[in-house]
């Protein structure tokens, strides 16, 4: 009887509210994410028709900072059940895939600026897009396995 009643006070396990901490950091970072991203997305959509790179930059630049302290938010955050650790190394491997693909943006960017053809720059950007969509889908699975929905 005691220890039924010393199991029930028992509060809950280390894994279930580090795991909790990482989803809760995780939904406040994609919040406030969501505006570096909108943005970036915008300004990469009008980059056939842009005269210069200003927006994409600055969009660029925004967005690898949010994904700098969304790294850091989830890096300081422990797991300890095994789906926590997979997750948590899914979604870093993720923000890395996405990092390097907005240093390709950036790489591009820069091309413009010294004079390169938008055509050929434009298909670099796509193998960029391809890295993002390999991060979606590695965020996606980490996102999944915590149970964190993204905001709308």
């Amino acid at each position: 009887m005691i220890a039924t009643g010393a199991l029930a006070a028992a509060p809950a396990s280390p894994a279930a509210a580090s795991d909790a901490t990482l989803k809760a950091e995780i939904e406040s970072v994609l919040v406030e994410l969501r505006p570096a991203l909108t943005e970036f997305q915008q300004a990469a959509d009008g980059l056939e028709q842009a005269k210069d790179t200003t927006r994409l930059q600055t969009a660029t630049q925004g967005l690898r900072t949010g994904l700098s302290r969304y790294k850091w938010g989830v890096i300081n955050r422990k797991t300890s059940s095994p789906r926590g650790a997979t997750a948590k190394k899914l979604l870093l491997t993720g923000i890395r895939e996405f990092d390097i693909g907005l240093v390709e943006y950036e790489n591009g960017l820069e091309k413009l600026d010294t004079g390169a053809k938008k055509a050929s720059v434009l298909s670099s950007l796509r193998t960029a897009n391809r890295r993002f969509l390999v991060a979606a889908r590695r965020e996606q699975k980490a996102l999944d396995a915590l149970g964190v929905v993204e905001p709308e």
